[in-house]
């Protein structure tokens, strides 16, 4: 049996490939404080498929970090340390705004969220809203959030890690 901490500071136990949640409330609570916002919550399967669409367009599923990393232990590995492609770029909030705000509707979701969407069954989902009504709340999302447009041609990635300038948004632009 294995405790972690997880994203939404409570401790859930491992056992037997079944997350328990000890104390669930502040999960639940975020959730609902999305819909409450407006943001429309994909079923289970389409949120299965959105992330897989996600990680096959945007994650190097051949990198190192990836294989020995990520896909042994995905509670406590970022996808964003993954990222494909060269055009990718950290920014600072207000310069990956300008870019987001050009984005009519987008699905979101975040890091934790992913891993029990493809490998517990979980209430986590992935969620769909207009950028400028996302815009709205995305400080009370959690760290490490995934924003990718309906055309998987742009993507950014909200990390908890600052970088030398203060940047801690990843741009990934296929367009």
């Amino acid at each position: 049996m294995a405790l972690f901490v997880n994203l939404y500071n409570h401790i859930t136990v491992n056992t037997r490939g079944k997350m328990d949640k000890m104390e669930g409330k502040v999960k639940s609570d975020i959730r609902y404080r999305v819909e409450e916002y407006g943001a429309q919550r994909k079923s289970k399967q389409q949120s299965r498929e959105l992330v897989g669409a996600f990680i096959d367009r945007f994650v190097d599923t051949e990198s190192r970090y990836y294989k020995n990393v990520y896909s042994r232990d995905p509670f406590h590995a970022f996808l964003w340390d993954c990222l494909v492609d060269e055009r990718w770029r950290w920014l600072a909030e207000e310069q990956a705004l300008i870019m987001l705000r050009q984005l009519p509707k987008v699905y979101f979701f975040w890091e934790r969220a992913a891993s029990s969407i493809l490998y517990l069954d979980e209430d986590d989902f992935v969620y769909e809203d207009y950028m400028d009504n996302l815009e709205n709340y995305l400080k009370d999302l959690p760290k490490d959030l995934y924003i990718v447009d309906h055309t998987f041609t742009f993507a950014a990635a909200r990390s908890h890690e600052y970088m030398e300038f203060g940047e801690n948004w990843i741009i990934v632009d296929l367009r």
